[in-house]
């Protein structure tokens, strides 16, 4: 009996999973991947097509002389020249270096020889001698004057915006008073105060009166003075413009209660930050000046 072979059937499945699917797959993948290199070239390409028309419109600006980008050359340009000059100072120096330098080998070569013919001589003692400079000390002298000069309390451009309410000097540290210690005002500030005081005068020379800006203008630099008579002065010159200008009386009164704190005399800062709380319940220098007048409350320690 012959018993015949079984011959094995051919795996479908085999045949999908090994051969077929994988195929599938990297055409697909390959597909999707050429896709989107496309789009991104495009999309790169818009991007330096921008970047070249930014350039391209920077350039003819700075051919034009734009405003936008003159000061940005110009200042590049004194940059440069500050640079320049740096290295040519710089360069001065090592030349002035070399010079030293070669003096000094002049000096030890003639040392040498003095030494060789001076045989019986075996030390030598160098004195050097050090020639100072006595203008040192006037020179820190003047810059303590001038750090002196500039180290006011107030900001000298606070006194130049005079017509701007909010630049009030109030000091946001609960129980401390608004000034500061000092004893004198500063050189740049007596100035500005001459200055004013001198068109204060002007006015009321020629009109009979100064206006009420000058006289405002005039109370507000008398107010941040170390001076307490000059403060004083100042909340006299506001009781006037508060009688006589009913119009900007919060200004007047704001400025009133800043210069009573400055004076120490709390109780009336509070009355006047109180009276400009009447008419504007929320005016932040009116709530500060309030806060900081108000006696602080005693700790009760348990």
């Amino acid at each position: 009996m012959i018993i015949k072979e079984k011959k094995s059937k051919l795996n479908l499945k085999y045949i999908w999973l090994i051969k077929i699917k994988p195929k599938i797959n990297r055409g697909v993948i390959s597909f999707f991947h050429s896709i989107n290199q496309c789009f991104s070239k495009k999309v790169q390409k818009v991007k330096d097509k921008k970047s070249k028309k930014r350039e391209k419109e920077i350039d003819d600006n700075f051919r034009t002389g734009n405003p936008q980008y003159s000061d940005f050359v110009e200042n590049n340009n004194n940059n440069n020249n500050n640079n320049n000059n740096n290295n040519n100072n710089n360069n001065n120096n090592n030349n002035n270096n070399n010079n030293n330098n070669n003096n000094n080998n002049n000096n030890n070569n003639n040392n040498i020889n003095v030494n060789n013919n001076k045989k019986s001589k075996k030390h030598h003692r160098h004195h050097h001698h050090h020639h100072h400079n006595h203008n040192h000390n006037h020179n820190h002298n003047n810059h303590d004057k001038e750090s002196i000069d500039n180290n006011d309390f107030t900001n000298t451009n606070n006194n130049n915006n005079n017509n701007n309410i909010d630049n009030i000097n109030v000091p946001y540290v609960k129980g401390e008073i608004a000034m500061e210690k000092k004893t004198f005002d500063n050189r740049i500030y007596l100035e500005e105060l001459s200055n004013c005081e001198q068109k204060y005068e002007n006015e009321k020379t020629g009109n009979g009166y100064a206006s009420n800006e000058t006289t405002f203008e005039y109370a507000k630099i008398l107010s941040h003075s170390q001076n307490k008579n000059n403060r004083k002065k100042s909340i006299e010159l506001l009781l006037e413009l508060l009688n006589s200008d009913s119009i900007n009386s919060e200004k007047y009164l704001i400025e009133l209660g800043t210069t009573y704190y400055k004076q120490e005399d709390f109780n009336n800062a509070l009355i006047y930050a109180d009276k400009v709380l009447q008419s504007s319940p929320m005016n932040r220098q009116a709530l500060s000046l309030k806060y900081l007048s108000e006696p602080v409350p005693l700790e009760v320690k348990a």
